[in-house]
Order: structure tokens, then C-alpha cells, then sequence
């Protein structure tokens, strides 16, 4: 039996919704996703994101210590820190008393290998993410062993400098919001603080991928290609947040079927997703530069044409 033959209008729509399809930078940065395991390599972050997440704490309280001596705000500092956990991942008295177990050393020498240990092993979270996201952008250079380990305990170091940065931050826009509501009562003042707040996570979170992407793959891209990399992950990851929050509420039942350790697949769920989310972000970065040279260099001018000179 002989198909009807497809008429040529039809036939030259298929192909023009094929070729926009194919050309755009979204869906080649979903197929280089897959191309290049995306999905494994955001398994492996969350391992090892799981393995350095009470080393990296460890460290960070140990960096708290060094550089705010008030006990009072250490404590603080530390209780908002682990507050950015999920509540139902059941980590939080780990971690704390793995922390206490540390800031119990009495003796220096036997402190710094400690932290020195919880910064190595921590450091593991991000050579896992240092491979996938050159695997995204396509980097062929490998660095030897010690560069690599190197760039990656001092990105534990950043990170750790970052977020005591953020939470004073965040602490102090606290301090300033109860006080300004003591002295001033404007009009939609509570409105606006709550939109500060809403979109203050946001923008720290970019400023967190915007200096990932610059420091931890080795590509030649400059701020103005990373950037819109940098706004999709810290986005996609608020959004990936919320959402996530409401399904294990009103959704899953982890608890019933898990039992204790329902709040820990909730969390490592929750990490997969943002791993992807962060890979994808890289692919759709190096597609857009991809694209951008191209549209550049098209734009060149040619010097042998004529009327060139």
C-alpha cells in the first residue's frame, strides 16, 4: 500500500518548524545536556555534596570563629547558616554536634588538621561540579591533580567567605528592617521590606553561580556570556525551591514510606534537581556564546570586498 504523497507546502512548513526547532539554543543545550551525561554528573554532585555537606560546614564555623570573636554571634551566624537547610532533611543535629565536637579541641595542633581534613573533604563537593561543568562548556584542557585540587579547596574557601558575607548581610537588613519600623511608618513599608526579602536570596544566588561559572570551569568566557547562565540557575534554582517545598508538603509522603530517612531523600531530591538545573544553565551559557560569535563574526567586514578600503 502507497502513502499519499505529502504536498510540497506542507513538506516546507515541516522543514522550516524543524530547522527553528533544531537551530534553537534552548534545545541544542538540552541535547548537549544528554550528550554530555548531564544526568550522571548531577548524580555525582549530589553525592559528594551529601559527603563534604558537614565537612563544609565544619570549616565554615571554624572560618566564623577566625575572623568574629563575639560567642553571641558565632552562635548566630551558625543557627542562620544551618538554617538554610531543609527543615525536613534532619541534618541539623548532626551537624551541630559534629561542629561542637571540633569547637571542643582544645589544643591548635590538634584543630588545624581537623579543619584542614573538613576542607579536603569538602573540596570533593566541588571537583565533582568543576568536571561537569567543563564537560558543559566543552573544555578539552585537563589541569594536573595539584591545580585541580588547589582551585578547589580555595573555592571552599570562597564559597565559606561568601555566605558569612551573605548572612551578616541578611542579619543586618534584619537589624535595620525592626528599626526602621520603630522610627518610620511609612506607607507599604511592610510590602516593600517583604519584596527586599523576597528578591535579596535571588540576587545573592546569582552572585554565587555569576563568580561558579567565572572561577570553577576553565573557559575563556568573559562576565557578559556567563551572566544570563548565572540568572537562569539562580531562577530556575529559587523556583525548583518552592515548588519542591509545596510537593513535599501537600504531595509526597516520604515519611510514611521512608521513615527517618524520608527527609533525607527529600533533600538529596532536592540537590539532584539543583545540579541539573545548574549543568543545564552551563550548556545553555556556551550554546548563547556559541551563537553570539557566529552573529559576530558574520558582522566582520570583509577587507578584500570591494569598497573595503
Amino acid at each position: 500500500m502507497r502513502l499519499p504523497a505529502v504536498p510540497s507546502g506542507v513538506r516546507n512548513q515541516y522543514d522550516r518548524a524543524h530547522s527553528f526547532v533544531t537551530s534553537n539554543p534552548i534545545y541544542r543545550a538540552y541535547m548537549s545536556f544528554l550528550s554530555h551525561d548531564g544526568t550522571i554528573y548531577a548524580a555525582a554532585i549530589t553525592y559528594f555534596a551529601l559527603l563534604s555537606l558537614i565537612p563544609f560546614v565544619i570549616f565554615l564555623v571554624a572560618v566564623i570563629s577566625f575572623f568574629i570573636r563575639d560567642p553571641d554571634l558565632q552562635l548566630r551566624i551558625t543557627n542562620s547558616i544551618i538554617a538554610y537547610l531543609p527543615a525536613d532533611a534532619n541534618l541539623d543535629k548532626p551537624i551541630a554536634s559534629a561542629v561542637e565536637s571540633v569547637a571542643n579541641i582544645q589544643s591548635t595542633v590538634l584543630a588545624i588538621p581537623a579543619i584542614i581534613g573538613a576542607a579536603w573533604t569538602a573540596s570533593g563537593f566541588f571537583g565533582a561540579l568543576r568536571r561537569s561543568l567543563n564537560r558543559a562548556f566543552d573544555v578539552a584542557v585537563r589541569p594536573s591533580m595539584v591545580h585541580a585540587r588547589l582551585k578547589d579547596l580555595a573555592s571552599v574557601l570562597g564559597l565559606s567567605l561568601l555566605l558569612l558575607s551573605s548572612t551578616i548581610l541578611t542579619i543586618t537588613v534584619g537589624i535595620l528592617r525592626t528599626r526602621a519600623f520603630g522610627r518610620f511608618d511609612l506607607l507599604y513599608s511592610d510590602r516593600l521590606w517583604s519584596i527586599f526579602f523576597a528578591a535579596l536570596p535571588v540576587a545573592l544566588s546569582f552572585l554565587t553561580f555569576l563568580l561558579i561559572f567565572r572561577w570553577v570551569p576553565q573557559h575563556g568566557l568573559g562576565l557578559r556570556d556567563i551572566w544570563i547562565g548565572a540568572l537562569f540557575s539562580a531562577i530556575g534554582l529559587e523556583f525548583l525551591t518552592r515548588v519542591f517545598a509545596w510537593f513535599v508538603a501537600v504531595v509526597a509522603d516520604n515519611d510514611g514510606v521512608y521513615g527517618a530517612l524520608g527527609g533525607l531523600i527529600s533533600f538529596l531530591g532536592l540537590i539532584y534537581f539543583a545540579a541539573m538545573i545548574v549543568i543545564l544553565a552551563a550548556e545553555v551559557t556556551r550554546e548563547l556564546a556559541i551563537r553570539r560569535a557566529v552573529d559576530s563574526a558574520d558582522h566582520v567586514p570583509d577587507p578584500h570586498a570591494p569598497g573595503s578600503e
